[in-house]
């Protein structure tokens, strides 16, 4: 196995595996579900849930990511490195929150 994927262990079959893709399915709601599968076994693993805000958030630390690589000064990097972090601290709660909602709608037997 090469370094370039992370090794995960496949907790169904107990065996390595390295993460080469992230697949995505298409749920209600415009809910995207991230995960991989284990090449022995086929489990499913979920990697993260995106809706359509938090893809947008997603695609705003992007561009911000350009402004920064295309700033002339220190101080413009400076502002638009707080927006990079107060922008993914935003995204971090919104997928958190996705997730315990989808996660309770599943205990609670909803789809």
């Amino acid at each position: 196995m090469s370094s370039e994927y992370q090794v995960v262990d496949c907790n169904e079959c107990k065996q390595k595996f390295e993460i080469k893709a992230i697949k995505v399915r298409r749920l209600e709601n415009a809910v995207d579900l991230n995960y991989f599968v284990c090449p022995h076994c086929k489990r499913e693993y979920t990697s993260f849930y995106t809706n359509t805000d938090i893809r947008f958030e997603q695609k705003n630390v992007q561009s911000l990511y350009a402004r920064f690589r295309n700033a002339k000064t220190q101080t413009t990097r400076l502002k638009i490195d707080e927006k990079i972090k107060a922008s993914k601290v935003k995204l971090r709660t919104m997928m958190t929150e996705l997730r315990q909602s989808i996660d309770n709608d599943l205990q609670n037997g909803v789809n």
